[in-house]
């Protein structure tokens, strides 16, 4: 009962902090969110941005990554298929070498041992890889070309990984979700994630999308446990990071 009685007097106050349809100007609004009631972790900080899509369309799916100016603020222990010189180079880039190898990784992964949050993998082990789909698919490890994680350089992915290296795609109602950094950022910190974030997603639109901004609908800043608060465009400064 205290429990629920805590929970319901921190979403009043939070409620009693926030206007309902405002755009905040950004810097405002990651204040906000980082003056509200805390709790006993560092939240994390998210981003949704509704894109000005047509969905009907086949070419429509935006599918990136980013490597974000000050990181996300997120320890992610990355697994290497490779082996010689190629897993050397990883593990001195940043992967964990208990999960680098090749048929010694897979026997791990077959038994259940999958204690890592992105793998990796060279052209040579993709053989291997295929064995381990049934596994590895629902759990959206199943490393792939497009977003780099099958390289024949292992260690600059890596690299990127852990310096806080973000995937991002459209769901299909054409919003794109991401991490953008941790409330404990300074706020010009997650204002520069959140640009650099941004002028990622103009670079990616599709050629049909009309020219300007209006490929961004709308921004949408939220905490792990705080409110989503809607930012105003033109407090971003999109013209100086496009």
């Amino acid at each position: 009962m205290n429990k629920v009685s805590k929970i319901s007097k921190r979403m009043r106050l939070i409620k009693e902090q926030i206007e309902s349809n405002k755009q905040y100007p950004i810097l405002e609004g990651i204040k906000l969110l980082q003056s509200m009631p805390p709790v006993k972790f560092d939240q994390s900080i998210e981003v949704a941005v509704k894109l000005n899509l047509d969905m009907r369309k086949s070419n429509n799916t935006i599918r990136n990554t980013l490597v974000l100016p000050h990181g996300t603020g997120r320890t992610v222990t990355v697994a290497v298929l490779a082996q010689g010189p190629q897993a050397e180079a990883a593990i001195a880039a940043g992967a964990v070498p208990e999960y680098v190898g090749m048929e010694s990784l897979v026997s791990m992964i077959k038994e259940g041992n999958i204690g890592f949050d992105v793998l990796v993998a060279t052209p040579e082990a993709m053989s291997l890889v295929r064995q381990l789909g049934p596994i590895l698919g629902p759990r959206n490890l199943m490393p792939n070309p497009k977003v780099g994680t099958v390289t024949s350089e292992p260690a600059a992915i890596v690299r990127d990984i852990v310096s806080g290296r973000i995937q991002y795609r459209t769901d299909k109602t054409g919003v794109v979700h991401t991490l953008i950094g941790k409330i404990s950022f300074k706020a010009e910190e997650l204002k520069e994630n959140l640009q650099a974030f941004l002028k990622a997603l103009l670079h990616d639109k599709p050629e049909y999308v009309s020219k300007g901004n209006a490929f961004l609908r709308t921004v949408t800043l939220s905490s792990t446990m705080g409110p989503g608060l809607l930012i105003a465009q033109n407090s971003i400064e999109l013209s100086t990071v496009v």
